[in-house]
């Protein structure tokens, strides 16, 4: 599939999405710290843009009332660093190992609320952008998502 691409910030892309779910956060009183470096990009927005809710919503979901999460974006040589890490509940080796398996949900209690589907549309749109996503994630000590892209314009 081919994908259109066109330069734009990344940080403030990642800003914007954050500022579009505030309700969703300042509901649940879950502060946000940011560090972000410029990072201007070539790539597919539209996408982009389909990642960063998904995860940003997710962590979201999953913190703790009065939590936080942390946004960074570094850039790395010819690549760009995304990170978002939740202090929510976290998860097992064996369910992070399957989050991107399309239709698993690792909190079931929570499976009335979501299809299964969103994480799995996020790897599959991270790798048509020839990127990597990656997750880490620990039991009561919440789950970042990392991801790799390429394309950095400088």
């Amino acid at each position: 599939i081919e994908t259109e691409r066109n330069e734009f910030y990344l940080d403030e892309q990642i800003r914007n999405i954050v500022l579009l779910l505030e309700g969703k956060w300042s509901e649940k009183g879950i502060s946000f710290e940011f560090d972000m470096d410029e990072a201007r990009i070539c790539e597919n927005e539209e996408l982009l843009h389909q990642v960063w809710l998904n995860i940003i919503d997710n962590a979201i979901n999953f913190s703790y009332y009065g939590s936080g999460i942390s946004i960074s974006v570094k850039n790395e040589g010819a690549c760009a660093e995304v990170s978002i890490k939740d202090s929510g509940p976290g998860m097992t080796e064996e369910e992070s190992s399957r989050i991107f398996e399309r239709f698993y949900q690792a909190d079931q209690s929570r499976s009335g609320e979501g299809s299964g589907l969103g994480l799995s549309i996020v790897k599959r749109l991270v790798e048509m952008l020839g990127a990597r996503i990656i997750c880490i994630s620990k039991p009561q000590k919440g789950t970042e998502f990392i991801v790799k892209l390429k394309n950095q314009t400088g």
